[in-house]
């Protein structure tokens, strides 16, 4: 099997590669300090490419659980299915309630 996202299995819900792509955004309890690296890099990233109003930041692990930043976009599908939105409720914040953050967000962002 591909290791890799491709159209089908982030988008094709017919697809065997599409559910064997189950998303997962739940954590340990022990995965604090990394969340908060994340969170850290995350943020360095969008001050350093001078994005506002909504990022994505894609990160993988490397072999020792150290984060690693594959893609920061800057342009995000928000679409209520994709992955941003998940996330953004994930964190307690709902879709209407990202959708206004977004559109509320001062020029300059962070």
């Amino acid at each position: 099997r591909n290791p890799f996202l491709d159209y089908s299995s982030k988008w094709d819900e017919t697809s065997d590669a599409y559910r064997m792509s189950a998303r997962s955004l739940d954590f340990s309890g022990d995965d604090g300090v990394l969340l908060d690296q994340i969170r850290s890099i995350a943020l360095k990233c969008a001050a350093l490419f001078r994005l506002n109003g909504y990022v994505r930041v894609d990160f993988r692990l490397d072999s020792e659980g150290r984060p690693m930043v594959m893609e920061v976009n800057a342009n995000p599908c928000i679409t209520p299915g994709a992955g941003f939105a998940a996330a953004a409720e994930r964190g307690g914040i709902s879709y209407s309630e990202l959708i206004h953050r977004i559109i509320s967000a001062p020029a300059g962002g962070f």
